[in-house]
């Protein structure tokens, strides 16, 4: 019933804002200055990044929209790495290592907050082994509806200091791994919005958490850094962080990581390569559990080389 309601909710949702995001794509009045090529933040200082659950940059090459507008950025990337060793929690490694990815993320402003949908597809050789096989695909959706108090109170600031908005944030995320049950994990809480000089974008909340794995009650702690363009002899470079740290019945604490060195191609705003450095600890590994009865932490370090095109 947790999960079904939880589902429910997410759809109710995704149909009271789809009117919205439409209505940003056909020219509407509350569109008329919006700019997809560039992103904002809710303060509306002008900025070349988006806030997402996987963190991502836009360039900006004009003044980002006011708060209060509606519109929308999409973007898409594609990774592959020789370092997908086989992970038991996160089930996108392969028994040999080498790994393929898609991912597509739309974000969008609103009066009331903001949307984020992530979608991933993992593709290599026994994609989720060694507790998933025969899998050459795994994929891995993600929704994050933000609620700004600055937004639904008309204020261009709810905060002091260097806080510059409170968010209550849901975060649904739904997996293809394990084989059965798929993975699904809901979390509710709010987040805290900073000005931080240099940076589009500086988040960090605590939120209650609850998945079908552990079915228990823990915390999620999710933190996003989205840098503007950094000019560095007249090239223009982009850093965006991703940090997402649980708590589990079995694992213990969970460590995820996800940084992207991005380099803006010169001319071709909306195209950015670099590298995705992914960081993965957790204190007890099923694997060795399983197949050696050790109790021994897991830790992964993935470097990708990445390809991003916005639009």
């Amino acid at each position: 019933m947790r999960r079904s309601g939880a589902f429910v909710l997410a759809f109710i949702f995704i149909l009271w804002i789809t009117p919205a995001v439409f209505a940003a794509d056909n020219g509407s009045p509350d569109a008329a200055s919006a700019q997809p090529a560039a992103a904002a933040v809710p303060d509306a200082q002008t900025a070349d990044a988006q806030p997402a659950d996987t963190p991502a940059a836009a360039p900006a090459k004009n003044p980002a929209p006011a708060p209060e507008q509606v519109f929308s950025i999409n973007q898409v990337e594609l990774f592959w790495t020789a370092a997908a060793k086989p992970d038991a929690v996160y089930g996108y490694g392969t028994s040999t290592h080498d790994l393929g990815t898609v991912q597509f993320e739309h974000f969008s402003f609103h009066r009331w907050g903001e949307i984020y949908f992530d979608a991933e597809g993992y593709q290599g050789h026994n994609v989720g082994s060694p507790f998933s096989t025969g899998n050459d695909w795994q994929s891995l959706l993600v929704l994050n509806p933000y609620f700004s108090i600055a937004k639904m109170s008309h204020k261009k600031k709810f905060g002091f200091g260097p806080i510059t908005d409170v968010q209550m944030v849901a975060r649904f995320e739904r997996e293809s791994y394990p084989d059965t049950p798929h993975f699904y994990t809901r979390n509710f809480g709010p987040t805290l919005v900073f000005k931080v000089p240099g940076f589009a974008w500086f988040e960090s909340g605590l939120l209650e958490r609850w998945d079908n794995i552990n079915r228990k009650e823990t915390y999620l702690w999710r933190s996003v850094v989205l840098s503007n363009g950094w000019n560095v002899g007249g090239q223009k470079f982009h850093y965006n962080l991703l940090s997402l740290i649980n708590g589990t019945r079995g694992n213990g604490t969970s460590v995820f990581e996800r940084n992207d060195f991005l380099w803006e191609v010169p001319k071709v705003q909306h195209v950015q390569v670099g590298m995705r450095l992914e960081i993965e600890n957790y204190a007890h590994d099923p694997i060795e559990a399983v197949y050696y009865g050790l109790d021994k932490p897991y830790t992964r370090v993935m470097p990708e080389v990445m390809a991003k095109y916005i639009f």
